[in-house]
């Protein structure tokens, strides 16, 4: 036998021969045990060692920490095992003879690379080597890490191997359990998230095989921003093909439980009501009995039979269970039904054990080999109006144990067994097995003990947490400073009453106390707790009228300021009804823009309160909350840090959402966690204490069985004042009990009161009930639920679970299908959410309204959410094409544009006419737009046009056409741009809607703009905004007053247009619009270059270049490298402006020159020193213009190329880029181009000595025309010229 056992796959543990703990106090002791177990037998020297371990150490102090580290490890082994460690002067090492390790089983599995072996050594490998383990030691750190990857790339292999060989057999499902844990271990592996596909579409698992696509496709995004290979794309698309056809078929018709026409038993013969129960399940097989019946005469046999259906009836009625008749060599007994009574499992091993000893004791009346098996499962079964027949798992269950007994053996499921815990003696035996079934854990059932009181685990009482609780909120009043605790503990352990008693501790000292209650189904959005939490700490009701709450915003927003924005978020964070003209306001809103004013609207909620008097947030059960609303928990917990406030939550350990992240989002509230263990001997006695009519007997009893739970005990001790003594030991079947005294009507109230969710309005659940006089006193009066005469809630959401899950499958649909209708014209997202639990064919399309109506509402989160599911109970392809082209829409709303392109590539495989082909192409080429990959995107365009045909209307056109026109505007196809929109202007017309009316005016503005004509584009773009302004297109406006107030400076009038973009700004950083506020900065730069405004030019372009990289928007980095190196023209800063110009360029060169490149080209003449490379520039530049460029290239690349040779007297070329520039604005003459040309000429005609009598009057008529364009940054060139003229004599 081995004197140490050693775990170090996983948490390291360490334990002696009994298989008790072995307690290593130092970390380098363990660290050192671990090290040497890896390789036992071997010897290592203390050098190594000591290096390994106390690497900062001189030498000798290292060995001499070695050699205490060896003693101290030595006296923590047991006195059998210190013999293991060998040590001597120079080297220490391991008895492999008295030291085992799971890393030794591990490697010995795996050498024998049989199916079983390897499935051995994956079992062994509970996680990383070492898991969590610091020894504080770079080395031993280093040397870990090593082993680790070695012994992952082990794993890897092995269940590669294992994978192989399961397919090899033909045992799918462990070749997927294999393959699910490669990818869970190696999540980039893309050939084995090819194999789970492949493998679920072997077991008609489309669904399960689509998803995992989608989490390859993802993890390969998030980690290296790839797209998945050729292969899994194309087994994608195989899939897709075969998913489709299969949802073309009809779905499988509901099965109808057939009646007996009698039963066995006259108390099997009551009538019941239809339901799923909580039940135990015993099978007695009598093996051979068929064979000896075929052997016997009638008489014989008939004898036999009887006596079998009686010894097994006789045990069964003897603790209180039903028996069915006979079926071949089984007789099936049930416990639980039709009352439960709480110890069934108990009840139903005694009889079982009963019945094994009268077999025992009395021989059967005829001589044969015959063998008893008994199987007895637990869990919920189908009764219909009789007990008898049964269907559910436990019957199955029952007759696989049943089949796998040995003679005179009692096989009972892990159900069963945990169920009576300590009060059996039981064996393991591993799994039964049947043909065509999974695996049942089975136990032997020796003998029933007695029944076990409370462990002696520690206990945490109720009133030292209250106290220190109690002590948190006296600190936040005193000292002003709040803090967040987590009330944490499972379902029925005191959450709730807890908290309740802090509360009332609360309110005696003054404390203002608001509460929210989080739900997993049925709760609006008008009673989210951020909205709760909001309407009480404005001191209003959560019923409050619209006009109530508007009021409550307006007097909030006057004691902090009263600004427009204010009033937004303050409406929009209780549901606040808003004028008009704010409404469009707010629609116009940014998602994000949106979200960061609700969260401040609550921050200056929660202040202004904490001002009045010391305050208590209570948000119950955040385990169901969703990832918005923990975000908003986190920065409410931020907000209380420094306000008198304690905030309270309460979750469940499972699924507790308090991590490290939300932390980090609560931005240093002091957090404390409070976790409630289940209740001491005396304190359930004291909760007891309550119920002095039971006796001491009843009483020990119900806290036994309550294991500390008050729920639960609360629970037992009033059904047993009530008289049952004889008690359910779960909340499911204490719930039944407590429900089978319920009315008919009664019963289907509780049932449509679970299926509407945790709390809901009783009007509804009279609707769902077709009682519009129903009073809920007897739900009321059985503890189950309370209400106050408009609401009903379940006194607890297990409660409501229980009475959920066992109503039958066929009466919940119809109840969801009732709520649906209530909900049709009050709550969209409820009402698709109740159509999807009632699995019909509609859930989809609402789904789909719900989303449209929140996207309309912009809460596009929300939107998003619902077309999500909108495409998970989608099965026609003409709905999932429909759902994939919504998720497109709202994805590329939201800025996610890869994911947007993806569900457009979806929504083209479902397409299912040619109408269909043309959304998802016309989509897919918005997508790729916005990823600047233009000739892709005028290829699916093309293709959306084809498909659509004539068949098109005329709004479809317009935005056809609009798209086309767009996507030439950056390809530099002056033509092709402007006949697009026009086209869109003329089909935008026919359709005479004012949005497509507006975007065509706006596309017909760029066209010009392209070209150059800025007055006709100005003419346009204002046509635009006032068509936006005139029908509340806030969108239009944040497209197109950037443009009109470029176009305006471009006009001459720089006020004007300075004011445009003023506004263009103001609006989109209201809105949070990223795009329009970068478009915004970068046209208010234009106008700042002539007026030498060189700082705040380089400022705006600064800003705007941060802006380009949030948005990645790499064209528009370029061009604001550029702006802010024209900025740097001063002979200190020049090599800086020059690195910047450079990368600008090399950013240009990339994306396509056609849109800054000859701007920048001109910057880099003007700034660099070496003429060969001013020339190579200039002459870059004018190719370029010349092959076709936007309009503000020509601008910008003429001004810089005047300006350089002027600066570099280079007079010939001044006058040919002036008359260049002339040429190009002929059509359209512009004040400020004009102004430039003109200068141009005379400084030329100054530089070259060609001057007159008409020379000077020019200049000053220059001069004056500077300042009155405010161009002061053309002035010191013509000031040098007039002074030039002082010394020239007059030709």
């Amino acid at each position: 036998m081995h004197a140490l056992t050693l775990q170090v796959l996983g948490a390291f543990h360490v334990r002696d021969a009994s298989g008790s703990e072995v307690r290593i106090a130092s970390r380098k002791g363990r660290a050192l045990l671990a090290y040497l177990a890896l390789r036992p037998g071997e010897s290592h020297s203390r050098d190594r060692l000591a290096t390994l371990l106390w690497e900062d150490a001189d030498e000798e102090l290292a060995r001499t920490s070695l050699r205490q580290a060896l003693a101290a490890l030595r006296k923590s082994l047991p006195a059998g095992a210190q013999g293991a460690l060998l040590a001597d002067t120079e080297s220490v090492g391991v008895d492999g003879q008295l030291l085992r390790s799971d890393i030794e089983a591990f490697r010995r599995s795996l050498l024998a690379g049989t199916r079983t072996s390897l499935q051995d050594a994956i079992n062994h490998y509970r996680g990383d080597l070492l898991d969590g383990f610091d020894a504080r030691s770079t080395a031993f750190d280093e040397w870990l890490s090593s082993e680790r990857s070695t012994l992952r790339k082990q794993v890897s292999e092995a269940l590669q191997r294992l994978t192989d060989l399961c397919m090899a057999a033909e045992d799918n499902d462990g070749a997927l359990t294999a393959c699910t844990r490669l990818v869970s271990l190696e999540p980039l592996n893309e050939a084995a998230h090819r194999r789970i596909m492949e493998l679920q579409a072997k077991r008609n698992s489309y669904a399960e095989a689509l998803r995992q696509y989608r989490v390859c496709r993802d993890v390969l995004r998030r980690e290296l921003d790839v797209s998945p290979e050729t292969a899994t794309e194309q087994l994608y698309r195989e899939l897709m093909r075969k998913r489709r056809a299969a949802v073309a078929e009809p779905g499988d018709s509901e099965s109808s439980v057939e009646e007996p026409e009698e039963a066995a038993t006259p108390a099997a013969r009551q009538e019941l009501r239809p339901s799923l129960r909580d039940a135990t399940i015993l099978v007695a097989r009598l093996e051979g009995l068929l064979e000896t019946e075929a052997r016997l005469d009638p008489e014989e046999a008939h004898l036999l039979s009887h006596e079998f259906q009686r010894r097994v009836q006789s045990a069964v009625q003897e603790f209180g269970g039903l028996t069915d008749r006979r079926v071949g060599s089984n007789v099936l007994a049930v416990f639980g039904i039709p009352h439960s009574y709480g110890n069934e499992a108990e009840r139903c091993a005694r009889a079982a054990l009963m019945l094994r000893d009268m077999v025992t004791a009395k021989p059967w009346p005829v001589v044969a080999p015959l063998a008893l098996r008994i199987g007895i499962a637990q869990g919920q079964v189908l009764c219909g109006s009789e007990v008898f027949p049964l269907s559910g798992r436990p019957t199955h269950e029952a007759h696989i144990l049943a089949a796998q007994a040995q003679d005179g053996e009692v096989l009972i499921s892990e159900e069963i067994r945990q169920s009576l815990g300590e009060r059996v003696t039981t064996q393991r035996v591993g799994a039964a097995l049947q043909a065509l079934s999974e695996p049942v854990n089975a136990w032997s059932l020796n003998a029933m003990g007695v029944e076990s009181g409370v462990t002696s685990q520690p206990f945490v009482g109720r009133r030292p947490e209250l106290a220190m609780i109690l002590a948190s909120l006296d600190r936040c009043t005193s000292s002003r400073h709040g803090r967040a605790i987590v009330v944490r503990g499972e379902a029925g352990i005191g959450k709730t009453r807890l908290v309740d008693a802090v509360r009332s501790a609360a309110v005696e000292r003054g404390v203002g106390v608001h509460s929210a209650q989080i739900f997993d189904f049925g709760q609006s959005p008008g009673r989210r707790p951020i909205t709760m939490l909001a309407l009480s700490l404005l001191g209003i009701r959560a019923d409050a009228s619209a006009a109530e709450r508007k009021a409550a915003v307006h007097r909030m927003a006057a004691t902090r300021g009263g600004s427009i924005d204010q009033i937004i978020f303050l409406s929009d964070l209780i549901n606040a009804p808003l004028d008009s003209e704010l409404a469009a306001l707010e629609k116009a809103m940014e998602v994000a823009t949106r979200q960061r004013g609700r969260t401040l609207a609550l921050a200056q909620i929660i202040e202004a309160a904490a001002q009045r008097s010391p305050q208590m947030l209570v948000v119950e059960d955040v385990h169901w909350a969703d990832t918005d609303e923990l975000a908003r928990l986190g920065e409410i917990a931020a907000v209380v840090a420094n306000c008198q406030i304690l905030f309270i939550m309460t979750t469940r350990p499972e699924g507790d959402p308090i991590s490290a992240s939300w932390r980090a989002r609560a931005r240093g509230c002091p957090v404390t966690t409070v976790d409630l263990a289940p209740l001491a001997e005396d304190e359930a006695q004291e909760l007891a204490a309550h119920y002095p009519e039971l006796s001491s007997t009843t009483i020990q009893e119900c806290i036994v069985r309550a294991e500390g739970y008050p729920l639960f005990l609360d629970q037992l001790l009033r059904s047993a004042s009530g008289g049952q003594h004889t008690l359910p030991g779960s909340v499911r079947s204490l719930v039944l009990s407590r429900a089978d005294s319920l009315s008919a009507q009664d019963h289907l109230a509780l049932e449509a009161a679970a299926v509407l969710g945790q709390r809901t309005e009783l009007d509804i659940v009279r609707k769902m009930i077709e009682d519009e006089g129903y009073e809920p006193e007897k739900l009321v009066a059985t503890t189950l639920v309370r209400s106050d005469g408009i609401e009903l809630e379940f006194a607890h959401a297990l409660f409501r679970d229980a009475i959920y899950e066992s109503t039958l499958k066929s009466q919940r649909r119809a109840l969801h299908r009732v709520a649906a209708e209530w909900f049709a014209t009050r709550d969209l997202s409820l009402h698709a959410e109740h159509l999807a639990a009632a699995d019909d064919e509609g859930a989809a399309a609402a789904y789909i309204q719900a989303a449209e109506a929140e996207r309309s509402s912009l809460r596009y989160e929300n939107a998003l959410n619902l077309a999500n599911k909108a495409s998970a109970v989608a099965r026609e392809p003409l709905m999932l094409h429909k759902t994939s082209l919504l998720l497109g829409e709202l994805l590329l709303h939201l800025g996610r544009t890869h994911d947007a392109l993806a569900a457009y590539r979806e929504a083209l495989d479902f397409a299912i006419d040619q109408n269909g082909h043309g959304a998802a192409w016309f989509g897919i080429a918005s997508a790729l737009r916005v990823m600047d990959r233009y000739e892709e995107a005028l290829d699916a365009l093309e293709r959306a046009q084809s498909a659509l045909g004539e068949a098109a209307d005329a709004q479809t056109r317009a935005r056809m056409s609009t798209l086309h026109g767009n996507l030439c505007f950056p390809l530099g196809r002056f033509d092709a741009c402007l006949q697009a929109h026009q086209t869109a202007f003329e089909y935008a017309q026919q359709a005479n809607t004012p949005l497509e009316l507006a975007r065509a005016l706006g596309g017909l503005g760029d066209a010009h703009y392209q070209r150059g004509n800025m007055l006709t584009a100005r003419k346009h773009f204002l046509q635009c905004v006032n068509q936006g302004r005139q029908h509340g297109l806030i969108g239009v406006l944040l497209a197109n007053l950037p443009m009109l107030g470029i176009t305006q400076v471009y006009c001459g009038d720089a006020a004007a247009g300075r004011a445009s973009l003023q506004e263009a700004l103001e609006i989109a950083r209201r809105v949070g619009d990223l795009r329009s506020e970068l478009i915004s900065v970068l046209c208010l730069t234009s106008g700042l270059i002539l007026q030498a405004k060189y700082e705040e030019r380089c400022t705006l372009a600064k800003q705007a270049l941060q802006l380009a990289k949030q948005l990645g928007a790499r064209r528009f980095v370029a061009e604001c490298l550029g702006i802010v190196a024209s900025c740097l023209l001063s002979p200190e800063s020049r090599s800086e402006g020059l690195r910047l110009v450079e990368e600008g360029l090399q950013l240009s060169r990339e994306m396509g020159m056609s849109y800054c490149g000859a701007s920048l080209l001109g910057i880099l003449a003007r700034l660099t020193p070496d003429p060969a490379l001013r020339a190579a520039a200039l002459s870059e530049g004018e190719a370029l213009l010349a092959a076709g460029c936007v309009s503000h290239s020509y601008f910008e690349f003429y001004h810089h190329a005047i300006e350089v040779s002027i600066e570099q007297s280079a007079w010939p070329a001044a006058r040919r880029y002036a008359n260049d520039l002339a040429a190009y604005t002929a059509g359209e003459p512009l004040p400020p181009t004009d102004l430039q040309v003109d200068r141009a000429r005379v400084l030329a005609d100054v530089g070259e000595n060609v001057i007159t009598a008409e020379t000077r009057p020019q200049l000053e008529s220059l001069k004056q025309r500077c300042y009155r364009m405010d161009a002061v940054a053309l002035i010191p060139a013509i000031d040098a010229a007039l002074s030039l003229l002082e010394r020239a004599p007059t030709a």
